[in-house]
């Protein structure tokens, strides 16, 4: 019993061993190949850090908020009109231009940093509604959906917020900054 106890061990190292040495020459087992446990990618291409420009420098930042969903009203793909998500789990923006005083609203995809919403905030379409405690609604032209519609960006939006008072305050300052532009847009045409 010991003698073939002897010989299985014998054996299995034997095997081990083979394996091993069949793991260092490659998958065919032949010396010299490439094993893919070292190999190294060069860029073809060098290519230098650049500054890019955010659009937001002549800007003063006025304030955010966290929405869950933004919505937009429009068709789908099937030509059924409905709401639409725009952007999930991001923050809506509101930017006051040093040169014109006027308030923009923007808001970016969160993970691919996407323009979703790029709007002047204004009442000209109606003021902002409160559809539930934290749902709002509102009409304006949109710049990233100029080119997806026929109306050159005259849409309805909704936003759906953690909590009724970031609601209430998004409903306030966007109100103020709608009050804003409209006394800009008079000095400035005057």
């Amino acid at each position: 019993v010991s003698d073939k106890a002897q010989e299985s061990e014998t054996t299995a190292t034997t095997t081990t061993t083979s394996a091993a040495e069949n793991a260092d020459r490659g998958s065919n087992g032949k010396d010299g190949d490439d094993n893919c446990q070292q190999i190294t990618f060069k860029p073809i291409v060098e290519l230098q850090e650049v500054d890019v420009e955010s659009g937001h420098e002549n800007e003063k930042h006025v304030g955010e908020f966290e929405v869950v969903k933004l919505y937009r009203w429009g068709k789908d793909v099937t030509s059924d009109l409905g709401w639409k998500t725009r952007a999930s789990n991001t923050k809506i923006m509101f930017y006051q231009n040093a040169e014109t005083g006027k308030v923009r609203i923007v808001c970016r995809e969160n993970v691919t940093s996407k323009l979703r919403l790029n709007q002047l905030v204004t009442m000209n379409f109606g003021a902002i509604e409160q559809k539930t405690p934290k749902q709002l609604q509102w009409k304006a032209i949109d710049c990233t959906i100029a080119e997806e519609d026929d109306k050159e960006g005259f849409c309805m939006f909704a936003a759906k917020f953690k909590e009724s008072e970031t609601a209430e305050e998004f409903s306030n300052l966007w109100t103020k900054c709608a009050q804003n532009n409209a006394v800009n847009n008079n000095n400035n045409s005057s």
